[in-house]
């Protein structure tokens, strides 16, 4: 594995009305990209705010695809952005092509060689291998539909160590989203 230094400010996408938007408790259950479901908690953050963004896009797709539209949306009710000062710690370097074939990854990532979604399974094996290594994360290209390659997250193992603490005030969606991304 090949890695890198992380720490300073990420942003996380929230919804208003969550207690703790630092909780992993859903990503623990749940699981992730980087993590399967009862393994580890995993703090999903932004380093970019076009990672952001297209996380968003992504999750408002999927519900235009159950048929709810934006207008249908209260709009208290839609994701805030906020600030996280996560502190130093090193992570898995997955933004550079070396990162990528060191852990068996297609230097195309997310996409493999057919276009698709790289699998979660190929993704959770290198989050476990991470974790296992004490790592504080990994450091990675938006898995998210019209992400560039140049819009990054970070997988953060709040469990091995470190701290993250919100900083600022959230930001409210109109602040940080372009409403036309949604309707494009």
């Amino acid at each position: 594995m090949i890695t890198t230094q992380v720490g300073g400010t990420y942003s996380r996408v929230a919804d208003p009305d969550w207690d703790d938007p630092l909780d992993t408790d859903f990503s623990f259950a749940s699981g992730g990209r980087w993590n399967a479901p009862g393994t580890f908690p995993v703090l999903y953050l932004n380093e970019t705010l076009g990672a952001a963004r297209a996380n968003v896009s992504m999750r408002l797709a999927e519900q235009r695809r159950l048929g709810i539209t934006l207008d249908m949306l209260d709009p208290w009710g839609l994701p805030v952005l906020i600030d996280v000062l996560v502190s130093p710690g090193t992570a898995v370097d997955l933004t550079s092509d070396d990162g990528l074939a060191a852990v068996g990854l297609p230097m195309s990532y997310p996409l493999d060689a057919s276009g698709e979604q790289v699998d979660h399974a190929c993704c959770r094996s290198v989050g476990a291998a991470a974790h296992e290594a004490m790592l504080q994360g990994i450091r990675a290209r938006c898995a998210a539909p019209g992400a560039g390659r140049d819009d990054l997250e970070l997988a953060w193992f709040r469990d091995n160590g470190g701290r993250a603490e919100l900083i600022g005030t959230p930001r409210s969606f109109r602040d940080w989203f372009s409403i036309r991304q949604v309707t494009e």
